[in-house]
C-alpha cells in the first residue's frame, strides 16, 4: 500500500528571511546569466526564433535557477516539489501530483511557441506557479523568468528589476503571475465540465451534482479511529476535504457513479427543502482502502485538469472569457497581475 508524504508548504515569502541573503542570491543569479548568456536564451523563448530551446534545455536552466535561490550546492539541485501545497489567506490550495508536473509544464512550454511574446511571458511563470515544480523558491524563480522573458534593453536594468523581485517584498514590487487572481474561474470551469449545475446570476456558483446540493457532512470525520482498515487513505480524503470540497464531491461521483453514488449519501429535510450530502460515515461503512484511493486518484485528476484549463485559457483565449463577459479570461488575468503590483 502506498504512503502518503506529509505536505510541505512553500517559504519562499518567509517575512524574516534576511533582505541580504536576497540581494546575495541576486547578484550570484546576475554572474551566472551573464556566463551562461541567460538573457539570450530567454529571448529566444520569448520570441519563438528557429533555434528555440528544447524543453530540457529550459527546464534544466529552471532548475539551476531555482537552486541558486535556494543556495543548494550543484549536486543536490532537483525537482523536489513531492508533496508541496499553496497557502493563501484561509484557505490552501492543491498542486498537481509530483508525476503530472513535468508533462504539464512540458505542454505548456511547447504551446507557448504559438503565442505572441506579450503572452509567453506571463504564460510561462504562471505556469511555474501553478504546478510548483520545486519545494521552495517558487515564486522568486516565476519572477525571475519574467524578467528574463521581458526584453530590458540592458544587462543594468535587469539586474535592478531582479534584485527588486527577489526582495522581501518581491510580490509587491515586481511582476507576480500569481494563478490565485483566476483560480475562482478555473475551479468553476472544472466544476462545469464535471456536471456540476450553475445557479444565480454572474458571478455563478456551482450549487448541484446530480442529486448532490450539500457539501460533506465534515462532523461525520470525528467517527474515523486509526483501526479503521482504510484510515491512511480516508483521512487524505478529509484533509484534502477542508480548503477542496467541490472537488472532493466531484471525485466521489466520479469515481461511484450514479448507480452507487446513493450508498455514501444523505438526505435530510431543511424547512421542507430537500438536501443529499456526502456522508463520511456511510464512506466508512462502504467502501475498501482501494476505492479510497481511487477517489484521491480522481480527485488529483481535477488538479491537473484545473491547470489543463489555464494552459488553454492562453492557448485559446476567446473560448473563456471573464465573469463580466467583456474581456478574455487571459486578459482579465494579465490586469489582475498589472493592477496588484500598481497597489
Amino acid at each position: 500500500m502506498d504512503t502518503f508524504e506529509k505536505p510541505t508548504q512553500p517559504k519562499e515569502e518567509k517575512p524574516w528571511e534576511p533582505g541580504e541573503k536576497r540581494d546575495t542570491q541576486a547578484q550570484k543569479l546576475v554572474g551566472f546569466f551573464e556566463k551562461t548568456a541567460a538573457l539570450d536564451f530567454f529571448q529566444k523563448i520569448a520570441e519563438g526564433t528557429k533555434d528555440r530551446p528544447s524543453f530540457q534545455e529550459f527546464r534544466d536552466f529552471l532548475t539551476r535557477i531555482n537552486g541558486i535561490l535556494r543556495d543548494i550546492p550543484i549536486a543536490k539541485r532537483s525537482e523536489d516539489g513531492q508533496g508541496v501545497f499553496l497557502q493563501g489567506f484561509g484557505e490552501n490550495s492543491e498542486v498537481p501530483r509530483h508525476e503530472d508536473k513535468l508533462p504539464l509544464l512540458q505542454e505548456a512550454y511547447e504551446k507557448s511557441e504559438t503565442l505572441e511574446r506579450e503572452y509567453i511571458k506571463y504564460f510561462i511563470p504562471a505556469i511555474i506557479n501553478a504546478v510548483h515544480l520545486f519545494s521552495d523558491g517558487n515564486g522568486r524563480t516565476s519572477r525571475t523568468i519574467y524578467l528574463l522573458l521581458e526584453n530590458h534593453g540592458s544587462n543594468e536594468n535587469f539586474a535592478s528589476a531582479l534584485k527588486e523581485a527577489l526582495s522581501l517584498n518581491g510580490r509587491l514590487n515586481a511582476i507576480d503571475a500569481n494563478t490565485a487572481f483566476i483560480r475562482g474561474d478555473l475551479e468553476n470551469e472544472v466544476l462545469r465540465r464535471n456536471g456540476w449545475l450553475k445557479k444565480g446570476d454572474p458571478p455563478y456558483q456551482q450549487e448541484q451534482l446530480g442529486k448532490i446540493n450539500s457539501g460533506i457532512a465534515s462532523l461525520e470525520w470525528s467517527e474515523l479511529d486509526g483501526n479503521y482498515s482504510g484510515y491512511e487513505f480516508a483521512g487524505k480524503v478529509e484533509e484534502l476535504s477542508i480548503d477542496n470540497g467541490q472537488y472532493m464531491i466531484t471525485a466521489v461521483y466520479n469515481f461511484l457513479g450514479q448507480e452507487r453514488i446513493n450508498e455514501v449519501t444523505e438526505e435530510y429535510d431543511v424547512d421542507g427543502k430537500q438536501y443529499q450530502t456526502i456522508s463520511p460515515k456511510k464512506m466508512m461503512e462502504a467502501l475498501t482502502p482501494n476505492e479510497w484511493e481511487a477517489i484521491l486518484d480522481e480527485f488529483y485528476k481535477l488538479i491537473k485538469e484545473e491547470t489543463e484549463i489555464l494552459i488553454d485559457v492562453f492557448v485559446h483565449p476567446d473560448q473563456h472569457k471573464s465573469k463580466d463577459g467583456k474581456s478574455t479570461l487571459r486578459d482579465a488575468f494579465i490586469s489582475a497581475i498589472q493592477s496588484e503590483r500598481r497597489l
